[in-house]
């Protein structure tokens, strides 16, 4: 069996270092399986002794996007409000606490789940634009998220063609 170069190719291609430029990112919503897929992949991504130190919190109400909006980079803003859903990833410090040249492991494994997102969703055809740059303490405060978590990043998601 000869493996098919365009699979590689339209990877390769789709997969931009932030994902779509944020004015691609539409209304249209994500489907309730297309999203479970995302966290599927997420979820069975490797990480330092299989302990998975990742959590995603999954935000749809467009309220509570505007306020996280708030906690994105400037070109990220409007697509997070206009987008249908959000997801922050965290990382939870405490599961794993030896390091790897002196990073804490979190922060080596959660963006390996995150990537493993970023594929799920480049293979569904997903609009995404991701970003590692937040500020934590806003995401945090609007999500209600304790502060032993730590907010890694989080990636912004629609449908193509709206």
């Amino acid at each position: 069996m000869t493996a098919d170069p365009s699979l590689l190719i339209d990877l390769l291609t789709g997969l931009h270092p932030h994902g779509a430029p944020p004015e691609e990112i539409g209304t249209a919503p994500v489907e309730p399986e297309e999203l479970i897929a995302l966290l599927a992949a997420a979820r069975v991504a490797p990480s330092a002794d299989n302990a998975q130190t990742w959590r995603f919190v999954v935000v749809q109400s467009p309220e509570a996007r505007a306020d996280l909006s708030l906690a994105m980079p400037e070109p990220l803003q409007e697509a997070t409000r206009r987008s249908p859903v959000t997801i922050v990833a965290c990382g939870l410090p405490w599961v794993l606490t030896h390091t790897r040249r002196e990073q804490p492991f979190v922060l080596i494994d959660v963006p390996i789940a995150l990537t493993q997102l970023l594929l799920a969703a480049q293979e569904l055809k997903l609009r995404y634009a991701w970003t590692l740059v937040l500020d934590e303490a806003r995401v945090r405060e609007n999500l209600g998220i304790p502060q032993e978590v730590r907010i890694i990043g989080a990636v912004t998601v629609s449908r193509a063609g709206c």
